[in-house]
């Protein structure tokens, strides 16, 4: 019962917003939060690094579940990181920093493992420096604590 043209459709989908989809929490350094915690999620962001960033090194905030297939995901990334700096989400399926950062480092990459989901966020942003790009995925579980730390 509701007359629905193309161009309403059009003009939604131009003003959506997904929380933890490709989401810019910040710029000065840009920080995007995105949900992508398995190898097809990680495949689309890898396309959209390309299409945006081109060439340039990522700086990644990461924490991953342990039952996933975490190296297949983080092959992926590689090629477009400068440095990993890893966590660990709070749940208990959860893999702790310090053995993804040692997964990372087995497959070429410069990780840090931090304590805390605050300071790895911290650490992140000051390692981009002002005109880098922080993005932070792996696990939805640390969505709302690295939006919490970004914005505070």
């Amino acid at each position: 019962g509701y007359a629905i043209t193309d161009e309403h459709i059009a003009a939604g989908l131009k003003t959506v917003a997904w929380q933890g989809r490709f989401e810019v929490l910040r710029r000065n350094p840009t920080v995007i939060l995105d949900g992508a915690h398995n190898s097809h999620g990680i495949a689309a962001a890898c396309e959209s690094f390309t299409r945006l960033f081109g060439a340039q090194k990522l700086v990644f905030l990461v924490g991953v579940m342990a039952d996933k297939d975490v190296t297949a995901m983080f092959r992926q990334l590689t090629p477009f990181a400068r440095v990993f700096v890893t966590t660990t989400p709070p749940n208990p399926r959860a893999m702790p920093a310090a053995q993804l950062a040692e997964l990372l480092r087995g497959l070429g990459a410069e990780a840090i493992a931090c304590d805390t989901i605050e300071e790895a966020a911290h650490e992140a942003v000051n390692l981009a420096g002002s005109d880098g790009v922080v993005v932070a995925l792996g696990s939805l579980y640390f969505s709302a604590d690295v939006r919490r730390a970004i914005s505070g």
